[in-house]
């Protein structure tokens, strides 16, 4: 087979591509490889051009090419990444340039190690295309663990059921702590820690009015707490409430405000809460 090279380039702006060109090119042709197309995906890291990526694609499967040279402006990008993990079988050298350094050049993985493939992963990361691809060179090779997506379906939901389970474990020495800003909120707080040790199936919760931040940490610092829930921003004007929010994630799970419109469980992270009520305040 005629060797042939295909180029993807990341990251750089057409001004400054060529220049990092030239040392690939120097390297091609001292080794022998014509560059077949050379693939100019601008997106930043983990973005992806998916005309480049299907391009790429297209001369793997169809096995017109035999290396795929990368060079990329950024020390980690995804892209890169899982294509050499590509290099384990015979049909793909892949090889890396930094600023137009040969930095590796991958041929097959080395033996005695346990190569494992996730297909979900190439999925994710590249495209489905890619995730058959594995699939399929997978098959030709023996000393290789290739985890489908059924299996990885199934260790996805084995590791959430591990999970859930240290979890209950875990609170079963815990409680709920319910903080108001207003008293006058304090039976609807204690109303909705009733419902949420009911559904946490825990049966110790604690309810307090807050009256000032080092009352709180001293409260927390107790490691009691798995759970705190407040009953919203209170009068808005809270002058240290980013310092509250960051109290909260060094000794709870899960911080709940608005009783659980807002919940670091769910999709929001703690500082995003912060952004949200603020904003609203």
């Amino acid at each position: 087979m005629k060797k042939n090279a295909i180029v993807y380039v990341k990251g750089f702006t057409n001004e400054v591509v060529e220049a990092n060109l030239e040392p690939i090119k120097e390297y091609c042709y001292r080794n022998g490889l014509e560059i077949v197309e050379i693939l100019s995906d601008e997106t930043a890291y983990n973005e992806k051009d998916l005309d480049c990526i299907r391009t790429l694609y297209n001369y793997m499967s169809s096995k017109k090419v035999t290396a795929i040279i990368f060079t990329s402006c950024y020390p980690d990008v995804s892209i890169r990444k899982y294509i050499m993990q590509l290099g384990i079988f015979p049909d793909y050298e892949t090889l890396n340039f930094d600023y137009g350094v040969l930095e590796s050049r991958i041929t097959n993985c080395a033996k005695g190690e346990e190569t494992i493939l996730n297909q979900a992963t190439f999925d994710t990361e590249l495209s489905v295309d890619f995730g058959n691809l594995v699939e399929r060179l997978s098959k030709e090779q023996n000393d290789l663990r290739f985890i489908n997506r059924e299996e990885n379906a199934r260790l996805v939901e084995e590791s959430k059921g591990r999970k859930q389970k240290a979890f209950r474990d875990f609170i079963k020495e815990k409680r709920i702590l319910g903080i108001v800003f207003n008293e006058g909120n304090m039976s609807t707080m204690i109303s909705y820690l009733g419902v949420e040790s009911f559904m946490d199936n825990t049966g110790d919760t604690d309810a307090m009015v807050y009256s000032n931040y080092h009352d709180l940490e001293t409260v927390l610092s107790s490691n009691n707490y798995y759970k705190v829930i407040f009953d919203g921003l209170g009068n808005g004007d809270l002058g240290d409430f980013r310092d509250l929010v960051l109290l909260c994630e060094q000794y709870a799970v899960e911080v709940q405000f608005c009783f659980g419109h807002l919940s670091s469980r769910g999709n929001y992270e703690l500082i995003e809460i912060l952004d949200e009520l603020t904003e609203n305040a």
